[in-house]
């Protein structure tokens, strides 16, 4: 028996049967040799286990002899069960069909009327189908043999389109055979949303939103219907759920200050998708504000209506408003009416008040957090519209009068007769010049009186007043008044002086003319002394001042002052007074400021007050010095002409020093000069020369020792050494500085002559000393 080559693979059916890609007989073992001599190109295999051999052959549309029945047999075909699977993944569909001879088999979608046959690939390369042939036996014990047909059909990447009935149908020349079965292919869940943001609003509302993930054609089984959101707590249990189909929406009635999670996952009318979450925080309530815009308006003679906004918070929806508490009450009056509303009212109309009478009013807020705040309270009265008539033009007015006073012209009158009960709303006054009309105003029903300012002398004026409502104006009631020439006094003004409050500000007072008519002052200034430029200040005073005060001036500055009596424009006598302002810190810096080096130690200052701005007598100067390792400053006496003239002492030889000024008056110090520097000398080698008048004073046990500086100035001596001796001078030696004058030996031996002696020095040497003979007692 030969082997069977070129195998490509060994396969368990549901048959029990061994079999391999092309089975094509099934025959006795005893019988093989003759298959063998008949056709070369067949291959036999022994299976221990059977009692039958299986031939491959390679082309199923060979004839084949042999000890095999040749009798036509109608195809069977096995029962295919329905398939259920979610779209993009693979499917394989197998359809098994056995009859003699090998039966042609089909695969046909009943939905869409299309068969699938063929071994071709589909242009996408979504669907493979291949159609092996075999032989096979029905039992391992008879050896009974048929021939059959596997056909698969591999679909990649199933569509929903592809469901559907299917049928697969088998024939050959014995007859056929068809079996049916169905194909559910689910769409996929939706994608999961991406940009999902979740803003609190308010303590109560919690904005989400998200996008859309990618979606298919809304033709689409799989195309996204909606949104599932869910609100879960910090412990990720669901509170709330909803489903949406927009993309944006308001989460309401959430606690304040609450931590929550919100997810979203997409759907369709499958499944849903992979859900997205992100967690959000609601804000604290925060303080609840007063209502807003609160207004009263009079309705009519005894009612008043008020109305307001809810507080800002409430209309944020960052606070739930409980309900309104509205007060009420007559002005003056501390008994409050109250009353309670509905948090919807926001207006209400307060009856049966008095008429021409004041009320305020008050709205209190209350949230459901127990938080209250209030409104100020605010004033209306009762109207005169609601019960006086306004159809008909009202009367004119009663009794004008015209009163020349100061120089102006008063004009006053009385309302209508009120017996008419027309409502008046105001007046209209004319003013006539010499019969031509000069001006016009309006004013309100409550004035009964107005001014007509700066009238001309010798013309004659006439003047009208009318009463006028939304009817219409009223007759006029006329009345003239001639203005009478007068002259102006002939008298100055009394007492007319000034006083200086502060550096910058003076008060003027005076007595008016004991006689004569004047209706205004002019007061003006300028400085005092011999240009007097002008100056801004003064102008025109009424007739009633007595003093004036007068800002903006220069510190320690004289001012000439004028004032002068005007009837019109006619000029009166003018009287004058001058008045010096109080004196302030200097506003500059000295001036002239120079340095002078005068040796090793010494630099002389001198500096002249500031040219502008001293603002009083420079009393003091204060001059700040510094070098690298040291910094000072001193305060001393200007001169009788206020300038400095300084002696810096106790400097450090060749070496740099800033020196700066600043120049004081009574109230304080002015600005600082600039850094001026100067270099002091090298001090030059100069020895100490002799103390002077060397005197000894003794007692049993002490020698005092006692001289004079010498000739020469102080800074070139550094100080004193003083010597003692018995036999020979300055045994002992002590040294003093050069402020000390005086030394005392003690200790000393009683009755014992002794050398005393003294001697100055300083960095280049010491001079000769001076010697003393004394005796203790």
């Amino acid at each position: 028996m030969k082997e069977i080559s070129n195998v490509e693979s060994t396969v368990i059916y549901p048959w029990s049967a061994t079999s391999i890609d092309m089975i094509i007989n099934l025959i006795d073992g005893k019988n093989e040799t003759a298959l063998i001599e008949t056709y070369d190109s067949y291959h036999v295999q022994n299976i221990p286990e059977a009692n039958f051999t299986l031939l491959s052959k390679l082309n199923a549309d060979e004839t084949w002899g042999g000890n095999i029945s040749t009798t036509p047999i109608v195809p069977q075909i096995h029962p295919m069960e329905d398939v259920v699977i979610q779209e993009d993944k693979s499917l394989v569909i197998t359809c098994f069909a056995q009859g003699d001879p090998y039966p042609m088999t089909s695969l046909l979608n009943i939905s869409s009327n299309q068969t699938l046959g063929g071994e071709e690939i589909d242009v996408n390369q979504t669907m493979f189908i291949a159609e092996p042939k075999y032989v096979g036996s029905t039992s391992l014990v008879d050896g009974r043999a048929f021939t059959g047909v596997r056909k698969f059909i591999s679909i990649t990447n199933v569509t929903f389109w592809d469901s559907g009935m299917y049928a697969c149908a088998s024939e050959n020349i014995a007859g056929s055979d068809v079996t049916t079965f169905k194909i559910t292919v689910f769409p996929k869940p939706p994608g999961k949303v991406i940009g999902l943001y979740a803003i609190s609003l308010t303590p109560f509302e919690i904005a989400v939103g998200w996008q859309a993930p990618d979606d298919k054609d809304f033709e689409d089984p799989g195309h996204v219907l909606g949104y599932h959101v869910s609100v879960l707590d910090e412990y990720h249990v669901v509170l709330r759920e909803k489903n949406v189909s927009d993309t944006l929406m308001t989460i309401q009635n959430m606690a304040p200050s609450t931590r929550y999670g919100i997810q979203v996952a997409a759907f369709h009318q499958f499944d849903e998708g992979e859900d997205s979450l992100i967690p959000v925080k609601t804000p604290d309530i925060p303080k609840l504000g007063p209502p807003q815009r609160i207004l009263m308006k009079t309705l009519n003679s005894t009612t008043i209506q008020v109305s307001w906004l809810p507080p800002i918070e409430v209309i944020e929806r960052r606070i739930h408003l409980r309900a309104f508490r509205f007060h009420y009450r007559e002005v003056g009056s501390q008994q409050i009416e109250e009353m309670q509303l509905d948090k919807m009212f926001t207006n209400v109309s307060i009856i049966g008040l008095m008429p021409e009478r004041k009320y305020e009013a008050q709205v209190l807020a209350m949230s459901e957090d127990a938080q209250i705040s209030f409104t100020d309270w605010i004033q209306g009265n009762t109207s005169r519209e609601s019960f006086m008539n306004e159809s008909v033009v009202p009367p004119p007015p009663n009794n004008v009068y015209l009163n020349l006073q100061n120089g102006n012209i008063i004009v006053s009158w009385l309302p209508p007769f009120p017996d008419e009960n027309i409502l008046v709303r105001g007046y209209v006054i004319d003013v006539f010049y010499n019969n031509t009309k000069l001006q016009s105003m309006q004013v309100d029903h409550e004035e009964s009186s107005v001014i007509i300012y700066g009238v001309e002398m010798g013309v004659l004026y006439r003047i009208s007043v009318r009463a006028n409502n939304r009817a219409g104006e009223s007759i006029d009631q006329w009345e003239e008044l001639k203005i009478p020439v007068e002259q102006v006094t002939k008298e100055p003004v009394q007492n007319f002086k000034g006083e200086a409050l502060s550096s910058t500000k003076l008060e003027l007072t005076w007595d008016p003319p004991e006689s004569g008519v004047f209706s205004r002052f002019v007061l003006s200034y300028t400085l005092a002394g011999n240009l007097k430029p002008e100056l801004p200040g003064g102008g025109n005073l009424p007739a009633s001042s007595r003093s004036y005060i007068v800002r903006s001036l220069r510190p320690y500055t004289g001012y000439f002052f004028q004032i002068t009596p005007f009837l019109k424009d006619i000029r009166g006598v003018t009287s004058n007074t001058t008045v010096v302002t109080l004196t302030d810190k200097p506003m500059a810096p000295p001036t002239n400021i120079s340095l002078t080096v005068l040796n090793a130690t010494t630099i002389r200052i001198r500096c002249s007050p500031p040219e502008t701005g001293k603002n009083g007598p420079i009393i003091q100067y204060r001059v700040a010095y510094r070098e690298r390792d040291f910094r000072d400053n001193i305060l001393t006496d200007a001169d009788d002409n206020e300038e400095l003239d300084y002696y810096l002492n106790g400097l450090e030889q060749a070496t740099v020093y800033e020196i700066r000024v600043r120049a004081l008056t009574v109230n304080g110090s002015g600005p600082w000069s600039a850094w001026l520097q100067e270099k002091t000398a090298k001090r030059l080698p100069v020895l100490p020369k002799i103390p002077q008048n060397l005197t000894a004073s003794v007692t049993d046990n002490t020698v005092k020792l006692t001289w004079s500086l010498p000739d020469q100035h102080i800074g070139e001596i550094t100080g004193f050494v003083v010597g003692l001796g018995r036999f020979i001078p300055e045994v002992h030696r002590d040294s003093v500085t050069k402020d000390k004058t005086s030394y005392v030996f003690d200790s000393l031996d009683p009755e014992t002559v002794y050398i005393v002696s003294v001697r100055s020095f300083n960095d280049f040497g010491e001079s000769a000393a001076v010697f003393e003979l004394v005796t203790t007692e």
